[in-house]
């Protein structure tokens, strides 16, 4: 190759480069823009918390970008090629003996690089970011519905078989303010009552936490009758409702008519 196609060689290659950086930035600004409307629009109604917003953006956007680069250099070798059309620049290198075909011979090298690019994003990338977009969209799904608690409806959540029921919720500012709270443990009896309440989410860890004031904790309640019902009270309680390292599914239990008495009648006794 002499010096002259050489030349001719760094220039086109320098031309479809500033357009493929040109192209690559808006539509990456195209993509991303989209991804911030799907995902703040679609995310409050699929349970996302504040801190899952930006992470999901962003794999959904890395999902995409052997898309985003493929697509962005082909148009930009189009467009490239076009323009030196217009100006008349691929008849001259046309009539100094430079065909279309040593034109693609000499952007081979730059094709070459950005396939392998591709071929990168294609195997590693793009998979990882969708695994992870898939992993907080699955985790998001796995959230039990009584993260927004229901008034006057019995819930059972966490692997410890509780039962939680609230006679009136209220809601400020996104926070859940409850009253005449009561939650039962099956699995070792104990039920907590408590005049006030209100949920709380760790942005961090993601954990949900309940917290209780001014009630009280019945110990032994429904097991061995002949042994005395213990009570304890307390100002504040902390409980762990949803853990998102564990796959929690919530049921609704419906029509207990003896849990609906038996929290009336305690609700009751403390109101």
């Amino acid at each position: 190759m002499n010096i002259f196609h050489i030349k001719i060689s760094k220039y086109l290659t320098l031309e479809v480069l500033k357009i493929f950086f040109g192209i690559l930035i808006v539509l990456s600004l195209l993509i991303f823009g989209n991804q911030i409307y799907l995902v703040l629009s679609k995310g409050i109604s699929e349970g996302y918390f504040a801190s899952e917003f930006f992470p999901m953006i962003a794999y959904k956007f890395f999902r995409d970008a052997s898309f985003i680069v493929s697509l962005s250099f082909s148009l930009a070798i189009i467009y490239a090629l076009s323009s030196l059309y217009k100006s008349s620049e691929l008849i001259v290198t046309s009539n100094a003996g430079i065909g279309d075909l040593k034109l693609f011979k000499m952007l081979f090298p730059l094709i070459s690089l950005i396939s392998i690019f591709v071929l990168f994003l294609s195997a590693y990338i793009s998979p990882e970011a969708l695994k992870k977009a898939n992993y907080l969209k699955e985790n998001a799904k796995s959230r039990p519905e009584y993260i927004f608690f229901k008034e006057g409806i019995f819930q059972n959540f966490n692997k410890t078989k509780t039962v939680f029921y609230a006679s009136e919720i209220k809601s400020e500012n996104q926070i859940q303010l409850l009253d005449g709270v009561f939650i039962y443990s099956e699995l070792d009896g104990k039920v907590i009552l408590s005049k006030k309440g209100y949920k709380h989410i760790d942005s961090i860890s993601g954990r949900i936490y309940l917290s209780l004031s001014n009630g009280k904790i019945y110990q032994n309640v429904f097991f061995e009758p002949k042994k005395q019902i213990s009570i304890s009270y307390f100002d504040k309680l902390n409980i762990l409702l949803y853990d998102p390292a564990e796959n929690v599914e919530k049921t609704l239990i419906n029509s207990y008519d003896f849990f609906y008495k038996f929290c009336n009648f305690f609700i009751s006794s403390i109101i």
